[in-house]
């Protein structure tokens, strides 16, 4: 299997989330001297704001770039042996996570959370102690709603394929992955495929083996590369 990831784009996220930290920390501080030293030529609420915008774009920035299990790590070894013809794509896509192989095109939507729940009817429900699913949610880490940001995710996906390979004729399946070893998830009624990476049932890899959809050849994905500005590893 082909493994393409922009390192560019995935060092330039990491810089901006430690630097989000780093500057929360720093305002946090700030604005805490600003109230034991009240003589200070420093409004307060402005920097008690500033350092409330950051410190959120710190933990989103978190979430999506530092935070482990990193989905550019654990996907390569979850699709392990599917083949030279598939190529699995890291942060090149309007999504972060794109799978092409010969059984299909696949907008993989994940989640890194130890979460707990049940998904029915597209909605998810935390099955969690309500103090666990208070403290998530204060620091961001909540799973939100999967399904309606897979189906985002698709939709970003195919719209990228329509407008460069119109006659290719791709439909891209989204695909929900949880692909944190603590996550315990029942589904119970879901339009979107939900799956865990390795052997854990219902597979990823064994999902993408069971599907029959029109993908891309040879020739469209090199034009895939070249449209993406894929560096070669």
């Amino acid at each position: 299997m082909q493994v393409k990831i922009n390192a560019r784009k995935h060092r330039t996220g990491e810089s901006l989330a430690t630097g989000a930290i780093i500057s929360a920390f720093l305002l946090v501080n700030l604005a805490v001297l600003t109230v034991l030293f009240p003589d200070l030529p420093i409004a307060t609420e402005p920097v008690v704001a500033a350092g409330f915008v950051m410190g959120v774009a710190a933990l989103l920035g978190s979430r999506r770039w530092l935070v482990e299990p990193k989905p550019h790590r654990v996907l390569p070894e979850a699709l392990k042996g599917l083949g030279k013809e598939t190529a699995l794509y890291h942060y090149y896509f309007p999504v972060d996570h794109v799978l092409i192989a010969p059984e299909g095109v696949f907008s993989l939507t994940t989640r890194a959370q130890p979460a707990a729940g049940i998904i029915r009817e597209d909605r998810f429900a935390s099955t969690e102690p309500l103090l666990k699913r208070i403290a998530r949610g204060a620091a961001l880490l909540g799973i939100g709603n999967p399904v309606r940001d897979a189906a985002r995710d698709a939709a970003k996906a195919q719209a990228w394929f329509d407008r460069h390979l119109p006659a290719a004729g791709i439909q891209v399946q989204p695909v929900i992955l949880f692909i944190h070893p603590g996550a315990d998830i029942y589904i119970e009624s879901c339009t979107i495929p939900v799956v865990y990476p390795g052997k854990r049932k219902p597979s990823l890899k064994t999902f993408i083996r069971e599907q029959k959809r029109l993908s891309l050849t040879a020739e469209q994905i090199a034009e895939v590369d070249a449209l993406l500005q894929v560096k070669a590893d």
